[in-house]
Parts: structure tokens; sequence; C-alpha cells
């Protein structure tokens, strides 16, 4: 409260409930509409897809050869959702589902954070990760692996919200906790990345704890530990977190795999590890991307980067009130920070990514996407700070606004990085539709030889294909494929 008695923060008034149900999807609408632009993106995506229209080998048959060769028991279940993203994301609806999915895991990790934090913080952290989500085109979801990260994210964050509400609650629903568990190791048994996420959220619901029992109901630091890490609670996280690594380590055991992105060789070179951490980590983030695509933007962009801007700033200045009650915002935001460097430690220790990272610059990938959401959160902190500490005579408001202005800056700049981005992503797409109108306007064409239809469908080679596949082969097998499938 302010000497006169008034909130320093805006209060949730009868206008803010009408106002932010409209804003925050017109918000959604605008930032993520670039997104629909592209697909397939990857060399690995073509290859998916290849296993899709392959009538050759099943599903099944490679899902366990890719197990066995790379060590990865998770593979059983990560290649099947990879094919299936690769397969549907040639139709716009289903581009817009995944697309929608994705927001959908931004919204439940927002939720996530507000039951852990004890503050009603879901909405301003939900337009913080929307606002400031850069579009970077390949190795990434939403547009290259659509659902591999994105389904087992959304099953783990569902899955911990439940489990957090049943607790902190104090409810008894033991069974409803017990299917909670299992399915949370259902979604980390995906992949190392979400078995990294889903850690990560089991440290930041315990530490969380600890803080909330010292400061609401005035424990002992032992007895806010104590409390935190009841043997009950820790039993059955610990059961879910076995039920992943075991089989995965008996698998790694006995089929150690050949692929040195899964290995830990890198281990023995810390200062690659960290540097890979922290490349990862910043190329997650619209901040090393702030300027560009300014020089080539054009009215229209211009114009939507400035609605985005203005509904960011908006809705985070009306959404702030529980933000500005956080407790120890710095705490939290270093917290966030180390959370971040360690969803990023499963590739960091390899030798592949640390070379991709330290040597070509090429560190963005599907981790950066997970470590994102964390230093997203550490950025709310920061205004959290800014606020409870202004500078000079400014007040807790003016704070506020400042903050708020800034970051709609930020989200600004970052429509305009994301419209250049997806103007580029749709010179790959008209490939894709150039593809399907040869093949269903030239039946012939499927009869050519592989480089003729390369040449007729991507004479520039914008599509490319993990070795040591032939693009000219893959697209052979494409035309033929969708030939046999045109109206």
């Amino acid at each position: 409260m302010d000497v006169r008695g008034r909130s320093p923060v805006p209060s949730a008034s009868a206008p803010d409930r009408l106002i932010l149900p409209v804003l925050v999807p017109a918000l959604v609408l605008v930032s993520m509409l670039p997104y629909l632009a592209g697909y397939r993106l990857s060399g690995d995506d073509i290859w998916f897809l290849l296993v899709a229209i392959d009538a050759q080998a099943s599903v099944a048959d490679n899902a366990l050869r890719i197990a066995i060769d790379q060590g990865r028991i998770g593979q059983l279940l990560m290649l099947p959702l990879n094919v299936l993203g690769a397969y549907l994301s040639g139709g716009l609806v289903w581009r817009v589902v995944f697309v929608a999915l994705y927001v959908l895991q931004l919204l439940l990790f927002a939720v996530f954070v507000g039951e852990i934090l004890r503050r009603d913080v879901r909405v301003f952290l939900f337009v913080l990760l929307v606002g400031l989500h850069p579009l970077a085109f390949a190795f990434m979801p939403p547009n290259a692996y659509p659902l591999q990260n994105t389904v087992p994210l959304i099953v783990i964050l569902a899955a911990r919200i439940v489990i957090v509400r049943t607790r902190e609650r104090r409810l008894a629903r033991p069974a409803t906790v017990a299917l909670a568990q299992a399915v949370f190791a259902l979604g980390m048994f995906v992949s190392e990345f979400a078995v990294a996420f889903g850690t990560a959220l089991l440290l930041a619901e315990y530490f969380s704890r600890i803080d909330a029992l010292r400061r609401e109901e005035g424990r002992t630091a032992g007895e806010a530990f104590r409390a935190a890490f009841a043997p009950r609670h820790m039993l059955a996280d610990g059961a879910a977190v076995l039920a992943v690594l075991l089989p995965y380590a008996l698998f790694r055991w006995w089929h150690p795999g050949s692929y040195e992105g899964n290995s830990a060789a890198g281990i023995a070179h810390p200062l690659w590890i960290a540097g890979t951490i922290v490349g990862h980590v910043r190329d997650g983030t619209a901040f090393p991307r702030l300027g560009g695509g300014l020089s080539a933007a054009g009215a229209a962009d211009w114009s939507i980067a400035l609605a985005a801007g203005a509904l960011t700033a908006v809705c985070l200045y009306r959404a702030a009130g529980g933000l500005m009650r956080l407790r120890a915002p710095v705490a939290t935001g270093v917290a966030a920070l180390l959370l971040a460097a360690w969803v990023t430690l499963p590739v960091a220790v390899s030798t592949k990514y640390q070379a991709a990272c330290m040597e070509r610059g090429a560190c963005a990938y599907l981790d950066s996407r997970i470590s994102y959401l964390a230093v997203t959160v550490a950025v709310a902190c920061a205004v959290a700070f800014a606020c409870r500490h202004p500078l000079g005579r400014a007040s807790v408001r003016q704070a506020l606004a400042i903050c708020c202005v800034l970051l709609g800056v930020m989200a600004a700049l970052t429509a305009i990085y994301n419209a250049g981005k997806a103007r580029d992503m749709r010179l790959l797409h008209a490939v894709w539709l150039r593809a399907d109108e040869l093949a269903c306007a030239w039946p012939a064409l499927a009869r050519q030889e592989p480089a003729a239809i390369a040449a007729a469908v991507d004479s520039e080679g914008l599509i490319a294909i993990t070795p040591p596949g032939s693009v000219a082969d893959f697209w052979k097998v494409y035309v033929g494929w969708r030939a046999a499938r045109c109206p």
C-alpha cells in the first residue's frame, strides 16, 4: 500500500475481468499467426515423413531400430510422435492444432508456476511467454518436431498441476495422485528432454514449498525442509522418476548405441559444457534477435508489431497484481535461471552439440524451447524486483508502467523478427505447395528421374534432408505418393 492507502498496483476490477479475456487471446493470435507459415523445416522432419509414407517398414520397426541404434528406449514413443507430426503438418488445420497445443503448453506452465509460488502470476507469465516468444525457424517446435516435446510437456505439466493442487489442499485422493504420477512418468519416458523438464519441475516444487512453509506458516528452516520433503511425497515422486530412469539405464546398458548426440563424452570439458549451456539458453530467447528484420519490415509488419507491443504492455500492466506480491523475487529468479541450465544439461554434455554451439555458433535446439520457459520466469521476477525497488522517486505504479512499456517494445521487436522469419518459411512452404500441385497436375512427373523431379519441384534446393539420404530420391518418393492421393 502507498501512503494514501491505495493499492500500488492495478486492482482486479470489473473492467479488468472484461479486458484481459479479450486482449490476451488477441495477443496470442497476433503473436502466433506467423508460426503457421512453416513446417517440415529440419532434415529429421523429412526423414520422419519418409517413414510415414514408406510401406516397406512400419513405424514400430523403425522405432525399435532407432531405439537400439541410439540406446534410447524413449524412441519407442518419440519416433511415432515425430512421424505423426511430420505426416500431418502438411495440412493447415493440423498446423493450427499443433500451434494451439504449443500455446496450451505455455499456458499450463504459467498455471504450474502460479500454483507452486502461491501467487496469481498466471496471466502475467503467459503474456510474457507469448509476447517474447521468438520464431526460431528450424530445429524448434512447433514448426519442427511439432509433437516430440509439446505433447510430453503438456502431459507432465497437467500431471504435476493435479499433484500440487491435491497436496496443497490436503485432499485425500490417493487414486487421483497415483494416476497423475503414472501419467507424469509416461510423459517423461519419451525423451531425456522430458526427463530434464520433469525433474526441474520437481525441484521447483520442493524448494518453493520450503519457502512457503517458512514465510506463510512461520516454521523454522529445518521444520520447513522436513515438511516439504515429507517421505510420502518423496517416495511417490521418486518412484515415478525411477520408473523412467531404471528402464532407460537398463536399455542403454544392453544397447549402448552409437549416436553421438546422446553420449556424455563431453563431460570432460567443463568450459565447453558451460559455454554450450549459456548458448542454448540464450538462443532460446528473443534477446539476441532484437533488432533483426528491421530493415526489411514493411508497413504490415510494423502494424502487427505495434499491435503486439501494445497488447503485451497493456496486458502485463493489468495482470501484474499477483506478481507484485511475489516473495523473494531475486532468489526465485536465480533459481529459475539455474533450472534453465539444468534442462539443457543432457545436450550440453554431448560433444556433438558442444561442437555445433562453440565452433559453429549453432546453439539453438530443442532444449532451448524448454529453457525459455524458466528464463521467462526470471524476467517476471526482475519486473517484481524493479517495482519493489523503484529508482529515484518513482512510485510502484510508475515503475511497473515503465517495465511494461519496455517489455512491450521488446514484444514489438520480437514480432518484427518473427515476421522476417515467417517470410523465409513461406519460401519453403511454396516448395511444398509446388510439389503437391505438380504431382496432381502432371502425373507423369512421378516417372521422371529423381534429379529431374527435384529440379522441377525445388530448383533452389531449399528443402534439406538429413544425410546420408538424397534429396532427389526423397522428391521422387514424395511426388509418387502425393500423386496417388490427388482428388
